[in-house]
């Protein structure tokens, strides 16, 4: 399906979350550039073949697709990649402390490196270090120290917003 996906315009990269126990089903999480470029994909008839090729292994009982963007997909923690994301307000505020220490250190950590660039390559060069440490160490960390906050109970959220795509179900 990976494959298929990469011939759709607008196609940004796919992940796969393996299950942790036989219960929950692997997500296939698929990522597009934009609106109309996933709805493109939702809507075509490669998705439609691919679907009807995995029905026939799927519980219909599991079947789900999960929609989220910007900061949300920050706080799906692996382990709990089936529960919807957390409401935006928590979002944001558990963003603000991930990201407020992190400006205030990041450039005066890379300052002696950065020291008479332009401004406007020091911005870039702060950019390029803060991004990818927020999404793939202090977002993470942030998540989980906040994870009895972001996701109360897994029991009491049942509904879930559609992007992520069980593999192994159809499409509802």
């Amino acid at each position: 399906m990976i494959e298929a996906a990469r011939g759709f315009s607008g196609f940004l990269g796919a992940e796969v979350f393996r299950a942790l126990d036989e219960v929950e089903a692997p997500i296939l999480v698929l990522r597009f550039e934009s609106d109309a470029a996933m709805r493109f994909w939702r809507e075509s008839a490669v998705l439609g073949e691919w679907m009807a090729r995995v029905a026939s292994y799927a519980d219909a009982s599991r079947k789900r697709v999960e929609l989220v963007n910007g900061l949300e997909a920050w706080f799906t923690l692996p382990d709990r990649a089936t529960a919807p994301p957390p409401p935006k307000w928590k979002t944001v505020i558990t963003s603000a402390v991930a990201i407020y220490p992190m400006i205030l250190t990041v450039p005066k950590v890379l300052g002696p490196f950065t020291a008479g660039l332009p401004v406007w390559l020091s911005a870039a060069i702060t950019v390029a270090v803060l991004i990818p440490l927020m999404t793939w160490v202090v977002a993470p960390l942030v998540a989980r120290f906040f994870r009895p906050w972001l996701y109360p109970s897994a029991s009491a959220r049942t509904t879930t917003r559609g992007g992520a795509v069980p593999p192994s179900s159809p499409q509802t």
